[in-house]
Formats: structure tokens, C-alpha cells, sequence
């Protein structure tokens, strides 16, 4: 059921309106990068403002795990939906609901619609657009033209917008001018998924440590030196944590290759296990980590450490059980593991990255110097 495109009726929008709204959010979208929420939150929020929606939501597909994230703007009134469909069960929603518009899609009475919708997921349909009301919604589909290799495929889909009129007036209905223009911000976002996708799987060959499958010291001080910009960009808060692998103690034997080869592994596990998807982390150095984490401030960030620092134990643990499962004559790393961490804060601590590194450095050295085995911060020292 597409939209009709023989009534033209330009209000309550008239073309300078729309080309003022058009603007704003293309210009909101000159920093967007589909790999932090909060740009795609950020925008999710002016589309449902400039075009006085009642609701605006984003459904971005997963680019390896078919996870499907989702981002909600409401009107101070209406009830929020998002929620319901992070379930497992609502992500397999999601997806089927991103498989249905093969064009811009009019939904007027859900009921009708439902019968589009696969058997099991029409009761959880309706349940959902219940919660989103009788307003009328329009799905406009992100659509990606098939590569060169792909031409004999179908269109894939980066995404799902899904946005509702603010009320049942005719007087505030959206006219063709604004759903024509809905659909070019579509397109516009359609071709940055695309072209960021593409950039990303190039970049990843020339930026990946081999060893730990993280970032490598060149890659990691490009993301993460623009992740400090975004969030300075939006005034965010953004804490890094410098993560530094304590060495033997004095009199101890050094480290075979195999040992450290262990320790690397227990640390990246250790990392990737405790991090979020949106964070960045980067091997800066032999045994040193650099992590990013993204609208975090400095006590949530220590939290973080705390949490690194005293999973090492069993991550050990761990890599000397898998070893010796798969009969491997590696040493177990006799003596305990342990990390000393620097955690800064942007803007507490810095506004750029090299000044926060600067900072991370000075802490981490004055955890080494107590020992290892700490957490130190400008605000607060942990042991």
C-alpha cells in the first residue's frame, strides 16, 4: 500500500519549510557514523523534530551478527516502543518488518496491514502498534544498489525508517512534498551506510592486529582520536582506559614466547568480554591496550577497570586449561597476571587525545611505580 502521489496539498509545509528541514538534517548528518549510537540517536531526534513527527524510528541492520539496533524519537506523550523489540523475539520482528516495504509504505490501519506480516509475528505486531497509536506511519525502506559482482541480486536494505504524524488532523497530515523528501534523506543515509561499509572493509586489512584481532597502534589512533573529536563535537563525555600488562616481578623468570602469547590472549578475551560494541579498543604497544568508551564518564570508566583488572585470574585460568586441552607443552605463567590501568576523562582530563594520552602515560607509570596491579585516575586512586 504505497503512498499517493496525485494529491499535493503543501500545508501546513510549504517548500521553504521543507527544504529548511531537508538541510538541517542533512547538515546533522555530515558527522554520522553508523558505528556510534550516538550519532544515529542524534539523528534520529532532529528528523522527528524538524518534521514535527510524533514518532521516528531508526532500524539499522547488523552488519555480521543480524542484530538489528533500533533508535526512537517520541513526542513528549506518546509511549516509547523500541524497548518491546529488544527482546529475541522482537528482533526477529524487526527483521521480518525490514524485509516487507520494498517502497514507501502508508500503514492506515494496522489491521490491514498485519495481513503482510508472517503469521508468527502477527500478534506481536499488533501488540506494538497498539503502543504506537492510530497516527498514520509511513516505513521507508534504506535501500542498497547490489555491487558490480552482485548484479544478478536484489536490492539489500541497510535500514528501516518507520515515522508517524503527530496527530489524526487532516490539517497537520504530511503532503508528497514531505514524504518525497523523507525519501531523499533515506537515500542520502542509504549511500553513507554503503560507502562507510566499503571504507571499512578496506581499512580493516591495513588497521588490525593480527595477534589479538583488535586494532592496531596506526589504526587505533585514527578511530579513536575521532571518536575524542565526535564527542567533543556533540559535548559528550568520553573516558579511555591505557591498560598496561604488569611484567615479572623482580627475581621471577622472564616470560617465554609461549607465556606471553597466553597472557595476550587472556587480556584480549578478558577486553572484548567486558567492553561494549560501541567502544574502540587498540593494541598501542607489545602489552599495552588503549580502549575507547564512548558517552562514559570517569567513575562509570574505573568501574570498567576494576572489572578488566580483576577478570585476569581466571582468564588465566582459562588459557592454561584450553592449552592443556589441546595438548600444548606451553608453561603455565607461574606467577600472577596482573594489569595496571590509567583511566582519563574527556573534558576532566583533556580535550584532545594526545593530551589524554599524555595523562594515561603519567598514570600508568605511577601504577607501575606502586607495584602494578592498580587503577589510577586524576579523580580517584583504586588498589
Amino acid at each position: 500500500m504505497n503512498y499517493r502521489t496525485d494529491e499535493i496539498d503543501f500545508s501546513p509545509f510549504n517548500a521553504d519549510e521543507v527544504l529548511k528541514a531537508l538541510c538541517s538534517v542533512l547538515r546533522s548528518s555530515k558527522h554520522l557514523s553508523f558505528g556510534y549510537a550516538g550519532d544515529i540517536q542524534s539523528l534520529i531526534d532532529r528528523i522527528g523534530r524538524v518534521f514535527y513527527a510524533g514518532r521516528a524510528m531508526f532500524f539499522l541492520a547488523g552488519k555480521d551478527d543480524g542484530k538489528v539496533e533500533i533508535f526512537e524519537y517520541v513526542k513528549s506523550g506518546k509511549q516509547a516502543v523500541a524497548p518491546e523489540l529488544t527482546s529475541l523475539f522482537g528482533q526477529k520482528l524487526s527483521r521480518h518488518l525490514m524485509t516487507l516495504p520494498q517502497d514507501v509504505t502508508l500503514v492506515e490501519d494496522a489491521n490491514k496491514f498485519a495481513e503482510e506480516v508472517d503469521d508468527e509475528y502477527r500478534e506481536m505486531f499488533l501488540k506494538v502498534m497498539t503502543a504506537v497509536g492510530k497516527e498514520r506511519v509511513y516505513l521507508i525502506p534504506l535501500k542498497l544498489r547490489p555491487s558490480l559482482s552482485e548484479a544478478d541480486k536484489d536490492e539489500r536494505l541497510a535500514g528501516l525508517l518507520l515515522l508517524q504524524e503527530a496527530d489524526t488532523s487532516n490539517s497537520v497530515k504530511w503532503n508528497k512534498l514531505v514524504v518525497d523528501t523523507l525519501v531523499t534523506i533515506s537515500d542520502h543515509l542509504a549511500k553513507l551506510f554503503e560507502v562507510e561499509t566499503l571504507r571499512g572493509r578496506l581499512e580493516a586489512h591495513e588497521s588490525e592486529d593480527p595477534t589479538t584481532g583488535f586494532l592496531n597502534r596506526r589504526g587505533g589512533v585514527v578511530a579513536i582520536t575521532e571518536e575524542v573529536e565526535r564527542a567533543r563535537y556533540f559535548k559528550d563525555k568520553i573516558s579511555l582506559l591505557l591498560i598496561h600488562v604488569d611484567g615479572p616481578k623482580k627475581g621471577e623468570p622472564a616470560r617465554s614466547v609461549g607465556q606471553e602469547k597466553s597472557v595476550l590472549s587472556a587480556v584480549s578475551s578478558v577486553v572484548s568480554t567486558m567492553t561494549r560494541p560501541v567502544d574502540v579498543i587498540c593494541r598501542y604497544g607489545h602489552e599495552e591496550f588503549i580502549v575507547a568508551l564512548p558517552r562514559m564518564d570517569g567513575a562509570e570508566a574505573v568501574k570498567m577497570a576494576q572489572v578488566i583488572r580483576s577478570s585476569m585470574g581466571i582468564a588465566m585460568l582459562n588459557e592454561h586449561a584450553a592449552a592443556q586441552s589441546q595438548a600444548m607443552t606451553i608453561e603455565p605463567v607461574k606467577s600472577p597476571c596482573s594489569l595496571s590501568i590509567g583511566v582519563a576523562t574527556m573534558p576532566d582530563d583533556g580535550t584532545v587525545f594526545d593530551e589524554l594520552l599524555s595523562i594515561l602515560n603519567e598514570l600508568v607509570a605511577e601504577a607501575k611505580d606502586m607495584g602494578g596491579n592498580q587503577i589510577r585516575s586524576r579523580a580517584r586512586s583504586n588498589n
